[in-house]
């Protein structure tokens, strides 16, 4: 039963879609105070992630290692409790929607597929490490998505120095796709 109500809930969020993403561009990096310790992502500690993900993300993490993409991983206390991602080369397509894809442009860095272990939430993690991403690349535009309705990252991305650029509305009923864009006051291109 648990099964059919989960393959329910699948279908039905494809059938009818309405969300609202911020795409951020970095303003100015942000000193911040955090417990945590960045190290970058290798073939060699992808496993540390086990500490709070499955052991499917280890796989994918290989592939983004393969196409150039820089892993950041925050520890404390010695214990994996963040993974962000960096794709950097040129032309490569991002993701910032299930439904939406962009095409990296000449002098962007795209930071995705971050998350922070629930322990560890609270302890500037995730704004210590895209701002140190962000320093890491201050000749380019450094660009991150978020979901409007999850302030706990709008906060994080304000935190470490990020503006938003524009607003990306997705809608989709029955598999046609419409989204547009607007532009918001915050950084100037």
């Amino acid at each position: 039963m648990k099964t059919i109500k989960k393959i329910i809930r699948q279908v039905l969020s494809r059938l009818f879609v309405i969300d609202s993403l911020i795409i951020f561009k970095m303003n100015r990096p942000t000193s911040i105070s955090s417990p945590a310790i960045i190290k970058k992502a290798d073939m060699g500690n992808l496993t540390d992630i086990l500490y709070f993900q499955d052991e499917k993300y280890v796989p994918i993490f290989e592939g983004f290692l393969e196409k150039g993409d820089i892993g950041y991983f925050g520890y404390i206390d010695g214990v994996c409790i963040h993974r962000s991602w960096a794709i950097i080369n040129e032309g490569s397509i991002y993701n910032p929607h299930a439904l939406v894809k962009n095409r990296l442009e000449k002098n962007e860095v795209y930071i995705h597929y971050c998350e922070t272990a629930p322990i560890a939430r609270g302890k500037n993690v995730y704004p210590l490490v895209i701002s140190e991403v962000a320093k890491e690349f201050l000749d380019k535009d450094v660009l991150i998505c978020v979901n409007k309705k999850n302030i706990p990252s709008i906060k994080g991305v304000n935190k470490a120095g990020f503006k938003p650029k524009h607003m990306i509305k997705v809608f989709s009923i029955l598999g046609l796709v419409l989204k547009w864009k607007k532009n918001l006051k915050g950084v100037e291109d």
